[in-house]
């Protein structure tokens, strides 16, 4: 991360922070999800360097912590201008990651389901904040304490519609062969159906209902989709050169 972190401070002949929340990696697991998204903005809002127009990247679940910026911080200053994830899970995932078929992985898939929103894994199992049941979908509206909120599913957000709609370039990547994240083309806001199949963004109800501000993004050709052809996060700095900054204003 600090690699990836420094390229784009390079790159972009600007300042790169990444932003650390709790404990690293233990509380990107057993932090509750909204807890983190508020713990970032609390970092950024007393970061003077985030005062003005800035961007935010996100890896894998960061991508959501990004977003959360985007969209929910509003003690900020400055104003998040462009936004790029990189396999982030921003329809939510469906199974245990690495384990997505075969018996075994079915039975364990199918305990995590009969569990997974209950009030003391969603309080304190980060991921369970973005398993999204598509078999079940109001219990997972009711009941998931993270992803329905960011989505813009339950109670309708003007606020933070408008703060995503009014980007100025998005970088949405996903992962051919990703095997951490299920479905992969989450990372594109596609939707998982009951039978297996994946709606594409454009045809799901949130892009038609504009629970998020997808239309408008996507109608002024604001947002771009971008596949890797390997697995989850397996990109490099030469890959970030071709096809991010490719849209992306060096000035920023």
């Amino acid at each position: 991360m600090k690699r990836f972190t420094q390229h784009f401070g390079t790159a972009l002949n600007t300042t790169a922070k990444c932003i650390a929340i709790g404990n690293g990696a233990s509380s990107s697991i057993f932090m509750n999800f909204e807890d983190q998204g508020k713990a970032a903005c609390e970092v950024i809002a007393n970061d003077p360097t985030f005062d003005g127009e800035f961007s935010v990247v996100g890896n894998s679940q960061g991508g959501l912590l990004a977003r959360y910026v985007v969209e929910k911080c509003t003690n900020l200053k400055g104003t998040v201008r462009n936004f790029a994830t990189f396999g982030a899970p921003h329809y939510g995932v469906a199974k245990l990651p690495h384990c997505f078929h075969g018996i075994i992985c079915n039975a364990v898939n199918y305990v995590i389901d009969m569990g997974i929103y209950w009030t003391l894994v969603q309080n304190y199992i980060a991921p369970a904040g973005y398993f999204r049941d598509v078999n079940h979908l109001d219990y997972y509206k009711q009941h998931s304490s993270f992803l329905p909120s960011l989505n813009n599913e339950v109670e309708f957000n003007q606020e933070a519609h408008d703060r995503f709609s009014n980007l100025n370039k998005v970088f949405l990547g996903m992962f051919a062969k990703d095997s951490m994240i299920y479905p992969a083309s989450s990372a594109w806001f596609n939707e998982l159906q009951p039978d297996g199949s994946i709606l594409p963004f454009n045809e799901t109800e949130a892009y038609n209902k504009d629970f998020l501000g997808l239309q408008k993004l996507y109608e002024e050709d604001r947002i771009v989709f971008h596949e890797f052809p390997g697995d989850h996060l397996q990109f490099s700095t030469d890959d970030i050169d071709e096809f991010v900054f490719l849209f992306w204003p060096l000035n920023y």
